[in-house]
């Protein structure tokens, strides 16, 4: 999972201008997304707003794929979510994780369980959907993150840029 937490780096990259949370940040196959639903699904953070909304249009561009090739990861993502819960309930959150998330909860008005829930879950399908769908590109990940990881990286970069150029009719980032 190395490659994942390297493309969540490389997305907090970016600055970006203020914008309402009620503004739209992207549409993605006719569904409008908010700047509210951006900043729940990643960070309530201003600067890196542009990245994160890419983010989420790359996660509901790579789960559209999936379901065009037949794939149904619901039960999948509904065991990983249940696993991660239990066992971040046994452990303690780490202080500087749980500040992120009490930051969050408390700008959406939720609890924090609820929040670190709802993005468990979040994360959890954008993850699962994104290995299924490098893995029909390049088979085990795994093994060729561990032969030659920049190599690696590159490819999968390189398949997220294929992606969004492929579907660049079908979705339109307002953020920038």
């Amino acid at each position: 999972m190395r490659w994942f937490i390297g493309i969540m780096a490389m997305l907090t990259l970016m600055g970006c201008n203020s914008y309402d949370d009620d503004e739209r940040a992207a549409t993605v196959y006719g569904e409008d997304l908010l700047v509210e639903d951006v900043k729940y699904r990643t960070s309530i953070g201003e600067d890196e707003l542009k990245q994160n909304t890419r983010y989420v249009v790359q996660s509901k561009l790579v789960q559209h794929e999936n379901r065009e090739a037949g794939l149904d990861l619901q039960e999948e993502v509904n065991n990983e979510v249940e696993q991660q819960l239990t066992h971040v309930n046994n452990e303690p959150l780490p202080e500087d994780v749980k500040q992120f998330y009490e930051e969050q909860a408390e700008y959406f008005n939720v609890e924090i369980e609820t929040y670190y829930a709802d993005l468990t879950e979040a994360n959890t399908e954008f993850q699962i959907h994104l290995r299924h769908y490098l893995e029909r590109h390049f088979g085990d990940i795994e093994e060729l993150n561990r032969k030659d990881p920049e190599y690696a990286a590159e490819q999968m970069e390189g398949a997220m840029v294929d992606l969004m150029e492929r579907h660049e009719k079908y979705f339109e980032i307002y953020i920038d």
